[in-house]
């Protein structure tokens, strides 16, 4: 299963198209409070995991950690190359934070 929240920008995106209220001041605590994350492990560390434990909550009802074994960064990098991001017209700019592999392309951190 994977778990994405979206960005700052798209949920502010949403309150401008007409949703007071839906906006990422009012809704992130929500999601922090959904969460409770596993941080990384010293092997998936040592694999490039990296981890902000100020963005993630930890008394939630939906478990969020990294995969058990972590994508080389040579995997990474040559996905990058057939997946840059691209702006998008409607604003919400290039997307960020989630793939097949729960790491971003930019060498395995998340």
């Amino acid at each position: 299963m994977v778990w994405y929240r979206p960005t700052k920008a798209e949920l502010d995106k949403l309150e401008e198209l007409g949703n007071p209220g839906w906006n990422w001041d009012s809704l992130e605590p929500y999601m922090v409070a959904a969460e409770t994350n596993i941080p990384p492990d010293a092997a998936q560390v040592a694999q490039g995991a990296g981890w902000d434990s100020d963005v993630h909550g930890y008394h939630g009802f939906v478990n969020t950690s990294f995969r058990v074994r972590l994508l080389p960064c040579s995997v990474t990098s040559i996905a990058k190359l057939f997946a840059d991001p691209v702006a998008h017209p409607d604003g919400f700019g290039p997307l960020q934070g989630s793939s097949p592999s729960g790491v971003s392309r930019a060498c395995g951190r998340r």
